[in-house]
């Protein structure tokens, strides 16, 4: 069955497939091949996103998948090198992305964003949000978030997204325990983080609970459920926006069911934190189609959104998909904390060339930190206008050494040489241009920096370009 390019087109070998393959013993094959006959598009481009393991992005189906097969799941996810564990000494285990692991690339990597379990047999304890993609990331859940809007029967709501940390609360044996997105309350890197001396984001939301909300901190008010809080404190490294001295709050976003399995929509989740004097998430709007909802985030162009909003697909009751927008603000400084310049990004560059190659310098900014989600659009846009600026340099340097071979072919063979091409020059060309041919005539060696200086990408670069420079004389 293998494919022959020179007896079959690739359609017709989609075809092919189609028709003769056995759906049940080979469903990934089959799904491919029929796509393929649907779109009539390439089989093999086809195949690469079936095989490609990160196919399932609806919460339901994810859902599912971990209610019949934890023991699957969880024996992944806690096998996993590019996941972090952290044990409680009561036997929880909570797990996250390591920083070797910058956006999920296998299918239990959208479960680990918080989740805490125990082993031998494993369990499910508590469940925060699964991965929430930015709309438009990678294209990742581009596809699925177009389908959703096109179905009637789904309530869009689009609530706040406050620029704090995550808070999880959930009972277990009758204790309240508090998490992070990786740190679980008495866990062994709690203890390890508590003697570093730094910000403890865990004890941060204890600490507000027990001044605010004690319904947090009540094991009967949580019991079966996981809920899921934005924190704001004033001691917070992570956010961009500035709430004020003192400021602290726990903004109850999502909760989960661990009996129904499934996340409450989000007028439960208000009506629940609002019968136990909770603080609920803000709504920006509801009721209206995702083109709408998209509109109203980015139409913010100051801090009254600290960060932007979530938009949820709702059903009967419980969120099926979740997908976030950034307003411009938050995006803008973000990058900024980052310091995603375009002064920062073009010397990164000039001096690895190898980041040339935007993928390679995606690597490096991931691999030290440098960047979130969020950032890497900015990146790439200071990328591609350094790459466009080196490019018009060499382009404009290559005219310039045309320039100079025709004038030197008019003089021919002056006596003076030199004396000779400059009286030509001047009558052909501008005084920039004139002053570049001449010094192309002297050194052609630095004709590129010479361009360079001339066309000052930002204030600044030309003390790399005159480095660069002497090198060459």
């Amino acid at each position: 069955m293998k494919f022959d390019p020179g007896k079959m087109s690739t359609l017709e070998y989609a075809w092919h497939l189609a028709e003769n393959l056995d759906a049940n013993q080979f469903p990934e094959l089959w799904r491919a091949a029929a796509d393929c006959v649907d779109a009539s598009l390439n089989f093999e481009e086809i195949l690469k996103e079936h095989n490609d393991p990160l196919q399932t992005f609806d919460i339901d189906t994810l859902l599912l998948g971990l209610k019949e097969n934890p023991d699957s799941v969880l024996s992944m996810i806690d096998a996993d090198q590019l996941l972090n564990k952290a044990e409680h000494p009561s036997g929880l285990v909570i797990a996250n992305a390591s920083k070797s692991l910058f956006t999920p690339v296998e299918e239990h990597h959208l479960y680990a964003k918080g989740i805490v379990y125990r082993r031998n047999p494993y369990e499910l304890v508590s469940l925060p949000l699964l991965k929430i993609y930015n709309y438009g990331e990678k294209g990742r859940v581009d596809h699925i978030t177009d389908q959703l809007a096109a179905d009637t029967s789904l309530r869009i709501t689009l609530p706040v997204k406050e620029d704090g940390y995550m808070a999880q609360l959930f009972e277990h044996n009758g204790e309240v325990y508090a998490t992070t997105r990786s740190m679980l309350e008495g866990s062994d890197t709690h203890t390890t983080h508590k003697e570093s001396g730094g910000f403890d984001y865990v004890k941060g939301i204890r600490d507000i609970a027990k001044d605010k909300y004690p319904a947090l901190l009540d094991p009967d008010v949580l019991r079966g459920k996981s809920i899921v809080c934005e924190a704001v404190h004033p001691e917070m490294e992570n956010g961009v926006t500035k709430y004020g001295d003192g400021f602290t709050d726990l903004i109850v976003i999502s909760v989960f069911d661990l009996e129904a399995f499934e996340y409450w929509s989000n007028d439960r989740v208000i009506q629940w934190a609002t019968k136990h004097s909770l603080e609920p998430v803000d709504y920006l709007t509801s009721d209206v189609t995702l083109r709408e909802a998209f509109k109203v985030v980015h139409a913010i162009d100051d801090d009254s959104v600290p960060e932007g909003g979530v938009v949820c697909f709702e059903k009967d009751g419980r969120v099926v998909h979740r997908v976030k927008v950034k307003t411009e603000r938050w995006c803008r400084e973000a990058a900024l904390m980052y310091n995603c310049t375009l002064r920062n990004v073009s010397i990164a560059v000039w001096e690895e060339p190898d980041f040339e190659d935007f993928e390679a310098f995606t690597t490096h900014l991931q691999e030290n930190g440098l960047t979130s989600e969020e950032t890497l659009e900015h990146y790439k846009e200071h990328h591609d206008t350094y790459l466009q600026w080196l490019e018009g340099c060499k382009e404009k340097a290559e005219g310039i050494r045309t320039a100079l071979q025709e004038a030197l072919n008019a003089v021919g063979d002056a006596e003076n040489e030199a004396k000779a091409l400059a009286a030509y020059l001047r009558g052909v060309y501008s005084k920039k241009d004139f002053g570049l041919i001449m010094n192309c005539y002297r050194n052609a060696d630095v004709l590129l920096y010479d361009v360079m200086w001339q066309d000052e990408l930002f204030r600044g670069i030309k003390g790399y370009i005159h480095e660069e420079r002497q090198k060459h004389r």
